[in-house]
Order: C-alpha cells, then sequence, then structure tokens
C-alpha cells in the first residue's frame, strides 16, 4: 500500500512543474513547438503555433487533473458518469485556458512572442459531433457539474 505522504508530495511537486507565469508558457510554447513539432520559428505554420500553445495548456490541465484523479483515489469520492455518443464539445483551447485562470499569461505570452490568441485559436478544429441536441445538453450538464464542485466525467 502507498503511504499517503508520498502521494501528497508528489501531487505537490506535479502542481508546479508546469509554470503558469507568463514566461512558463512562453518556455512551454517553444520546447513544444521545437521538440514535440520539430519546427523553429522559420519552419512553423499558424497551426504548428496553435498546437504548441494547446500542447502547453493541456500539460497544465493533465497535471491537474492527475492530482484530482490521486485526490479521488485516496479519499474514496463517488463520481458521476455521463455518456453520451452525441458530445458537442465545441472548441476548447479558450475554454481550457479560463478554465485554468490563464487568460491574461497566455495572452502576455503569446503577443511577445509575435502571436494574437485570437488568430491562433482559430486554427482549432471544431468537434462537431452529433447533431447538437442532446450533445450540446451533455456539455451544459458537464459544465455545470464542474462548476457546482460535484465530480462527474
Amino acid at each position: 500500500m502507498k503511504d499517503k505522504a508520498t502521494d501528497l508530495e508528489i501531487a505537490a511537486v506535479n502542481k508546479f512543474y508546469k509554470d503558469m507565469s507568463k514566461n512558463g508558457i512562453k518556455l512551454s510554447f517553444i520546447a513544444n513547438r521545437e521538440y514535440n513539432l520539430a519546427k523553429d520559428k522559420y519552419t512553423a505554420t499558424l497551426h504548428d503555433d496553435f498546437m504548441a500553445t494547446a500542447i502547453a495548456v493541456r500539460d497544465r490541465l493533465v497535471e491537474r487533473w492527475m492530482v484530482t484523479q490521486q485526490r479521488y483515489h485516496d479519499e474514496n469520492l463517488k463520481r458521476v458518469y455521463y455518456f453520451s455518443m452525441e458530445f458537442l464539445i465545441g472548441r476548447l483551447l479558450g475554454a481550457n485556458i479560463l478554465n485554468l485562470g490563464l487568460e491574461s499569461e497566455t495572452k502576455s505570452a503569446l503577443k511577445e512572442l509575435g502571436f494574437d490568441i485570437g488568430e491562433l485559436s482559430e486554427k482549432e478544429i471544431d468537434a462537431g459531433l452529433g447533431n447538437a441536441g442532446l450533445g450540446r445538453l451533455a456539455a451544459c450538464f458537464l459544465d455545470n457539474k464542474r462548476l457546482s464542485g460535484r465530480t462527474s466525467r
């Protein structure tokens, strides 16, 4: 059986592994573009720059998700699952930046790198799945659960 103190220490380290500051986002963007996408400022397309931004945001979400999952496991919390084949979630980059509270940091970081966040966000493909009826309802349901602090997927 794992020691809870060790899990909490790991969670604390993970929380701060990806810097949430403007400079942390800039460094992640540059590293992602170079090492994940094998591009530099001369060869990258606007889509590559969108991907570098999206990966930087995703990494920060994943760290927090892992800490949350560890807490759920440690506290044996109940969870609600909702499965829908008509799930229309739309574009996620802007929503994820907002949910992380990184609007100003991301906008400033990208501006210093010579990018407009709106222009990069337009490169995201809309995940238009289903016919928007029940899928839109499912998206609203899950967003409401998140905002109310209830555990759900």
